[in-house]
């Protein structure tokens, strides 16, 4: 209703005035009911521009807006008031009876729109702001949905071996920390012990990393089973971070950064510019010890979406999260 009447005041401007381009205007719910159904600021917004008063404007516009949906009255300083009319308001309420869930949906557009949410590290269950973010872009991706947009929903599961979370895990399970150590993850570890004791016994450069992998994989899926049953929530990808360095998105992006001379060498360390691009600082991708930091799979994961197709990518991140978002919009510059 309320864009109904957006154009038929558009009209009504037309068909009164001289052509000119259209400036913005309100039309809104007045916080007081006596103020009438909807409310318009138009005529307050046109006098700047035809050089008249606001309740003169307002009186013209209002006799083109005589219609049979709604009873308006002009209000100073030159508001214009709408009352939907009874037979209006049993129309709609009609409409509502016969569409029920489906009335208000949207027509099927060919935007496609991804939401990433949750995105928990695999190495604990889920926290209260885990939640929090869950419902919000589930109930988000709702209504992208309805509206008509072709909607994908995205878990990021942060499982890289060279990862620092994930070697920290793994250093837990193999008795040499106790980062993330609960009850939880000491049935976990007991669980795999004897694939634990195999890795203890292997003289490998990355063990920590392989057995944080191991015991990710194991938290991932219970949690993955909590969202599922528990919050009802589904996903369409569970983007594991992983799979980038085993699938080559992370060389292609180190490829495109070097073309576009966006990165450079120092103290032993790989740079990316991104006080180019407004961050307030150049951002590390490479550290002088060869592993990459958190930030160069999150690039790639960035640019493995945008490859996807979509036109809009929506991310809801943990309050843990707000200084990435400074140097994630100019590293995607």
């Amino acid at each position: 209703m309320r864009e109904k009447i957006r154009q038929q005041i558009q009209k009504a401007i037309r068909g009164r005035f001289d052509s000119f381009a259209i400036p913005d205007f309100s039309v809104e719910v007045p916080e007081n009911s006596e103020h009438g159904d909807y409310a318009t600021n138009v005529a307050l917004v046109l006098a700047k521009i035809l050089k008249k008063p606001p309740m003169e404007i307002a009186g013209v516009l209002a006799k083109e807006l005589e219609v049979g949906s709604w009873k308006l009255e002009v209000a100073k300083p030159g508001f214009i008031n709408f009352w939907l009319t009874p037979e209006t308001l049993y129309k709609k309420l009609g409409e509502i009876l016969k569409k029920k869930e489906k009335y208000g949906a949207g027509s099927k557009k060919k935007e496609k729109i991804q939401v990433e949410f949750i995105s928990a590290n695999p190495t604990g269950a889920l926290t209260i702001g885990n939640g929090r973010g869950a419902f919000l872009g589930d109930v988000l991706a709702n209504i992208l949905s309805f509206v008509g947009f072709n909607v994908a929903r995205e878990y990021y599961v942060n499982n890289a071996r060279t990862s620092t979370q994930i070697r920290e895990l793994g250093k837990t399970g193999l008795g040499t920390g106790t980062t993330y150590l609960t009850p939880e993850l000491k049935r976990i570890i007991a669980r795999f012990n004897k694939k634990i004791v195999v890795l203890k016994k292997r003289n490998h450069k990355n063990r920590e990393g392989e057995a944080g992998y191991l015991l990710a994989q194991e938290i991932q899926k219970e949690n993955k089973k909590f969202i599922e049953k528990t919050l009802k929530i589904k996903f369409d990808v569970w983007l594991s971070e992983e799979s980038l360095y085993q699938n080559g998105w992370t060389k292609k992006v180190d490829n495109l950064l070097q073309e576009r001379n966006a990165v450079y060498k120092k103290e032993g360390a790989l740079w990316l510019k991104t006080s180019a691009g407004g961050d307030s600082e150049d951002r590390v991708l490479m550290r002088s010890t060869g592993e990459p930091t958190y930030f160069y799979s999150d690039l790639a994961a960035h640019f493995y979406k945008l490859s996807r197709g979509f036109q809009k990518i929506i991310y809801i991140w943990g309050a843990d999260h707000h200084g990435h978002v400074a140097r994630t919009k100019a590293a995607l510059k």
